[in-house]
């Protein structure tokens, strides 16, 4: 890889999120209700709490957008409903392009409807809990420079375990977080003989460096208390919250500094 600069992002997105809200067991729809409405109707049974009762509702199709639902149903413990959908693909279909709030207060709003006409129960998606949030962001870096910028990648943080997938894809995980790199070009392409992404979603990619930063649960907990904003979609799910999430990321990856190759470095020295 030749001298470069930090990278600068040309788009960042919330993609991936899993939002809930508590409900009453009255206020949802019964275990043949839901089956009517596409739910798959599984039970679990408890001596003491009473029977749990959850319906999961799955898109048929890869080109469906629609949220994958859980509505949990007991009597005497917790009762509510779970949606979990890419933002981003709700967006445009294909996660890519430039991200504004205004366009996810029009996603949350389609959520709305989406989870209203699935189970007839209204949900509010700009209240909910958020218990998944996936942000990422696009880096032009050139298609020739996608697999140096993988092998230059390393991450600060110790508890962190690395793993690979192929040669295009670069991850750091532990239980609550996962940083991901790859180039967006590969995945599109294979995407596109999937025929899940078009041709012009393939060209549209060429060239672009993905990172990628998954919380879960107790992480966005904290990370609301650092903002000091409440933990809910109203207030996580922001353009200004996602930045800061990419900002981290980048350094936690030591993307924020500029890059060197082997033999410029031995020059250095």
């Amino acid at each position: 890889m030749s001298s470069t600069k930090s990278i600068t992002t040309s788009a960042i997105h919330i993609d991936t999120v899993q939002l809930s809200h508590v409900f009453k067991p009255t206020d949802l729809p019964l275990p043949e209700e839901l089956s009517g409405r596409g739910f798959e109707i599984s039970f679990k049974e408890r001596e003491h709490s009473g029977d749990i009762i959850i319906g999961r509702f799955r898109p048929l199709s890869r080109q469906s957008h629609e949220p994958r639902l859980t509505v949990i149903r007991s009597e005497q413990g917790y009762c509510g409903i779970k949606a979990e959908l890419s933002i981003a693909k709700l967006l445009d279909g294909n996660g890519l392009g430039v991200q504004t709030d205004e366009d996810i207060q029009c996603a949350l709003e389609a959520i709305e409807g989406s989870i209203r006409q699935r189970t007839g129960v209204s949900f509010d998606a700009h209240t909910a809990k958020v218990g998944r949030l996936d942000v990422n962001a696009d880096f032009p870096v050139g298609e020739h420079r996608i697999i140096p910028y993988l092998n230059a990648i390393s991450c600060r943080n110790s508890r962190m375990t690395r793993g690979t997938v192929g040669a295009t894809t670069v991850q750091f995980h532990n239980n609550s977080r996962t940083l991901i790199t790859y180039g967006k070009f590969e995945e599109m392409k294979k995407q596109y003989r999937s025929r899940a992404a078009t041709l012009s979603d393939v060209k549209a990619s060429r060239g672009l460096l993905r990172i990628e930063s998954r919380l879960r649960s107790a992480p966005l907990i904290r990370l609301a208390g650092k903002f000091e904003i409440p933990a809910d979609s109203g207030h996580l799910l922001k353009m200004n919250v996602a930045n800061r999430i990419i900002t981290e990321a980048l350094n936690d990856l030591s993307l924020n500094e500029p890059k060197h190759s082997r033999h410029e470095c031995d020059h250095l020295l």
